[in-house]
């Protein structure tokens, strides 16, 4: 699922005392609506008022503030609303910048070429040593999978030795191995490893507020590395601290560097 993406200073733009309540609402509403159409910031005339049923008393009345600021601006059939990127993970603007039809699409069909081949190659790997079964699972609140930087790596037979985890960037790829009190290592009805890694991605969002969307995350777990789990272990070691004011800006540089030094070593 896209989700609609805002900077947390956009909320506090002085506009919006001057614009009030109804502007501000219909504005989320339509970014909304834009991101779940896939419709490249472009809001039909006659969709526009009918946009926040019951949350806006004014519709026409927030539209013509929201015109004559110049948040919207006028086009054939209806309104442009916002700017829709083909590369958010580079996006600076206004702050309300959401992901065009050619972004979605392309993520979508990135994460699917992941998840098959990640697929085919746990596929191989069953068949050959049947007794190895490293799928995930989660049922509650992710813990700590990497505490104190210390990680432990564990082979087939259960047997593990825990050591130290450098943070420097060039050696967080080493951060990646299974912990004992990974979220994995709980019981539950869940064991499909992108769904396990979502709900890690999620929590990590809400508890850090990284500014990122879960959707983008899962597509940088998947190219940290091909077991998507182990690529938000990665993730969540590159957030720990230090992300400064433009947290999503921040997270999004480190995962990239950590991508390219990742394809280096390789």
């Amino acid at each position: 699922m896209t989700r609609v993406r805002f900077d947390p200073y956009f909320f506090t733009d002085p506009r919006w005392e001057r614009l009030g309540a109804d502007a501000f609402i219909l504005h989320q509403c339509a970014c909304a609506y834009v991101v779940s159409n896939l419709t490249d910031g472009f809001v039909s005339t006659s969709r526009a008022p009918t946009l926040a049923p019951g949350l806006v008393k004014r519709p026409k009345t927030a539209i013509a503030a929201l015109l004559d600021d110049g948040l919207w601006t006028p086009t054939d059939g209806g309104y442009k609303v916002c700017v829709c990127l083909d590369n958010l993970r580079t996006s600076a603007g206004r702050g309300d910048e959401q992901p065009s039809r050619a972004y979605v699409e392309g993520e979508r069909e990135r994460l699917a070429r992941n998840k098959a081949a990640w697929a085919e190659r746990q596929r191989k790997q069953k068949v050959a040593d049947p007794g190895i079964d490293s799928l995930p699972t989660i049922t509650g609140p992710v813990e700590e999978s990497i505490p104190n930087h210390q990680q432990t790596s564990t082979d087939q037979y259960g047997t593990g030795t825990t050591s130290p985890v450098p943070v420097p960037m060039s050696s967080l790829v080493a951060a990646t191995g299974r912990t004992d009190d990974e979220p994995g290592k709980a019981s539950g009805p869940s064991r499909d490893p992108e769904e396990c890694t979502r709900r890690g991605l999620e929590q990590l969002v809400k508890d850090r507020g990284l500014g990122v969307d879960v959707d983008e995350l899962l597509g940088f777990a998947y190219d940290l590395n091909d077991d998507p789990w182990r690529g938000y272990l990665l993730i969540k070691a590159l957030t720990e601290k230090g992300l400064g004011a433009n947290r999503a800006a921040t997270v999004r540089s480190r995962i990239a560097r950590a991508i390219r030094e990742n394809a280096g070593a390789a």
